[in-house]
């Protein structure tokens, strides 16, 4: 039972809509509009599966939110370190326009006839 109190000097308007207000987040009017006519027993499976998948849907969509959003928080705690790295490291241990000191990756190559891996042949 949903109960509201107000003070003496609270307008009635204002008490009735906090009390539509906290009948409407029990679902209290939802729930009356819906047993106020019959509905059959097939509706009633097919608007709980339209319920169901909408709460999937909307539990997904939050789920994207939240890995974006920590994904975010990475990616600024990763650029935040790497400028706190370059500030340590200081302007004079690489200049401007040097190649960083990393030792090269895995370089892929294409298969052109005529070519073994990087080097070319004469055929």
């Amino acid at each position: 039972m949903i109960k509201v109190s107000g003070s003496g000097n609270e307008p009635l308007e204002k008490i009735l809509k906090r009390f539509k207000k906290k009948c409407e987040k029990e679902g209290l009017i939802k729930d009356i509009k819906r047993s106020s006519y019959y509905e059959k027993p097939s509706e009633r499976r097919r608007r709980e599966g339209r319920e169901r998948r909408k709460a999937i849907r909307l539990a997904m969509r939050a789920r994207r939110q939240d890995v974006a959003k920590l994904l975010s928080r990475r990616r600024k705690a990763r650029k935040s370190a790497r400028a706190a790295q370059r500030a340590d490291d200081g302007p004079d241990s690489q200049q401007q326009g040097d190649v960083p000191l990393v030792p090269p990756g895995p370089c892929e190559f294409r298969a052109r006839r005529g070519t073994v891996g990087s080097i070319p042949t004469r055929s």
